[in-house]
């Protein structure tokens, strides 16, 4: 297990701290923050969900789970009905399976719904812990904070968000507007490669203007190969405040969409 807190991190204030919880290769990932949405407490449980640690056993103010699953649909708010989930997964994935239920969920800050499966398994297990806990899918928040920063951009950004799976996700934006979110596989960088240039084509994207943002786990070849091709491509943050050094490792373990969760549902 590794365990990392902030100075600040007093356990006897739980009832006052969001926790947002996310499924990592070997277990699970436990961010702590505070109610000014500072990272005060970092866990990653190898074992299982973290049932044989005492600080999962506390009550938190608000609890949520990212859902990583990379079988998702985006759909317009004002046409959703909830009614109708299967059929619309139906349309783009075929039947789901006995083990999967279909939540859904609008992005903040757009007129979209995200449509994904959830493993109920992960779900009952950590509800034995967390009886109040909410899901959100990993694209939900991506898509948000990818909004709040093109809002601020005046032309277009490609925001590609690696992970410790062999896949990224792609997230076309334009002032604010959602052009196109999708997932790619990236088994290496020449695929990874592969897949950006020819969404550059398929959208018709300027090599010149358009900014490429990466996040995420990567030693750094894919920058390498996309710079050959696209004149502005950048490495940064995807989190919405800066978190201390202390919790720098964090990096280690991928990508850090669920430190914006309590960001983006509040």
């Amino acid at each position: 297990m590794t365990e990392i807190s902030d100075k600040s991190f007093d356990i006897s204030r739980t009832a006052n701290y969001t926790l947002s919880i996310r499924k990592s290769p070997n277990g699970f990932c436990f961010a702590v923050f505070d109610e000014e949405k500072k990272l005060v407490h970092f866990l990653l449980s190898k074992k299982d969900y973290g049932s044989d640690i005492q600080l999962l056993h506390k009550e938190f103010r608000q609890v949520f789970f990212c859902h990583d699953d990379n079988r998702y649909t985006l759909l317009p708010a004002s046409l959703f009905n909830p009614e109708l989930k299967a059929d619309y997964w139906r349309l783009n994935f075929g039947e789901e399976t006995a083990a999967d239920t279909l939540r859904s969920e609008v992005i903040p800050l757009t007129d979209i719904v995200t449509l994904y499966p959830s493993d109920e398994k992960d779900l009952k297990n950590l509800k034995e812990c967390f009886p109040i806990i909410q899901t959100v899918h990993r694209q939900t928040v991506q898509i948000a904070v990818a909004t709040m920063l093109s809002k601020r951009n005046i032309g277009q950004q490609l925001f590609l968000h690696f992970a410790e799976k062999e896949r990224f996700d792609a997230i076309l934006m334009e002032k604010g507007r959602l052009i196109l979110a999708n997932t790619y596989e990236r088994r290496s960088a020449d695929e990874f490669l592969f897949h950006v240039l020819n969404l550059f084509d398929q959208m018709k994207l300027d090599q010149y203007q358009t900014e490429v943002v990466l996040e995420g786990p990567n030693d750094g070849s894919e920058k390498q190969l996309l710079s050959q091709y696209v004149q502005s491509v950048q490495e940064k943050s995807m989190t919405l405040r800066e978190i201390s050094t202390a919790f720098e490792r964090i990096k280690e373990y991928g990508s850090t969409t669920f430190l914006n969760i309590p960001y983006i549902i509040s």
